[in-house]
C-alpha cells in the first residue's frame, strides 16, 4: 500500500439528527462509511478516529436520571462505553461497505487508552463542561459530596467541569500500527482515547478528565507516519 491516511470524524456529526437517537447515529455512520468509499477502495492504509462529546453527554445524563437506583459512572468508564458503542456502529457500517465493494480488507475497532499529563491539572489545564445541567441546589450538593467543579451557564444552570489534559502517549499504538500496516481499516482513539495515567506502582489508572480528539489524531498520524 502506498501511504496512510488518518480520518477524524466529529462526534457531533455522528449524533446529528432529530433527537440524536441510536437510529440517527446508525444512519449517520452508514452515510459516513459510504462517503469514505474512495479511500477504502484505494491503496491507502486507513485509520479512523471519532469524537464522543455528545455521546458522553447522553451517557452521563442517563446516569444522572438513574442515580437514585444505580451507581455513578466514572468518566473513564464512560469514555470506554462510548468508544465501544460508537466504534461498533462505525465498524458495522464500514464492514457493510467493504462487503458491497467486495474488498479484501478487515475492519478492526480497538479500545484505546491515552496516557495524559496529569501535572497539567494543577489549575493550569483548561476546563471543559460535560454532562447534564443542574440547578443551584444540586450543583452545590455535588460540589460537596463529589468534589466536582461546577460552572454556571447563564440561563441553563450548572454543569460539571473537568480538566482537558494534554496527551502524552497512545497506549495501544504499536498494535494499531501493526494492524494498519497489514492493510486493515482500523478504528481507534475514539473520543481521544480513555484518559489514563501511571500510578505509584506504574500501573495504568483511569483519570477524571477529557482529551482533545484532534490532538490525539495528530499524535496518531505522527506515530503512523501518515501522509494525510
Amino acid at each position: 500500500m502506498s501511504g496512510t491516511v488518518v480520518v477524524l470524524v466529529s462526534g457531533e456529526v455522528l449524533a446529528n439528527g432529530h433527537g440524536s437517537t441510536i437510529a440517527d447515529q446508525r444512519h449517520n455512520a452508514q452515510t459516513l462509511a459510504e462517503g469514505l468509499t474512495p479511500l477504502l477502495t484505494s491503496d491507502l492504509r486507513v485509520a479512523i478516529l471519532h469524537g464522543n462529546k455528545p455521546q458522553v453527554g447522553f451517557v452521563l445524563f442517563r446516569s444522572e436520571l438513574a442515580s437514585h437506583a444505580l451507581h455513578a459512572i466514572p468518566l473513564d468508564v464512560c469514555g470506554a462505553d462510548t468508544q465501544g458503542a460508537t466504534g461498533y456502529m462505525l465498524s458495522q457500517a464500514l464492514i457493510n461497505v467493504v462487503q458491497q465493494q467486495q474488498l479484501n480488507r478487515h475492519v478492526m475497532c480497538i479500545l484505546t487508552q491515552t496516557r495524559v499529563d496529569t501535572g497539567a491539572s494543577n489549575g493550569k489545564a483548561p476546563l471543559q463542561a460535560i454532562g447534564p445541567w443542574f440547578d443551584r441546589d444540586k450543583a452545590e450538593q455535588y460540589r460537596q459530596t463529589r468534589d466536582w467543579i461546577m460552572l454556571e451557564e447563564p440561563g441553563r444552570g450548572y454543569r460539571r467541569a473537568v480538566p482537558s489534559l494534554p496527551a502524552l502517549e497512545i497506549v495501544e499504538i504499536e498494535g494499531i500500527r501493526q494492524l494498519v500496516e497489514s492493510g486493515n481499516i482500523v478504528i481507534a482513539g475514539g473520543g481521544g482515547g480513555v484518559p489514563v495515567a501511571r500510578g505509584e506502582l506504574g500501573n495504568l489508572e483511569g483519570v477524571e478528565a477529557v482529551v482533545e480528539t484532534e490532538q490525539v489524531a495528530v499524535l496518531m498520524a505522527q506515530r503512523l507516519q501518515a501522509n494525510i
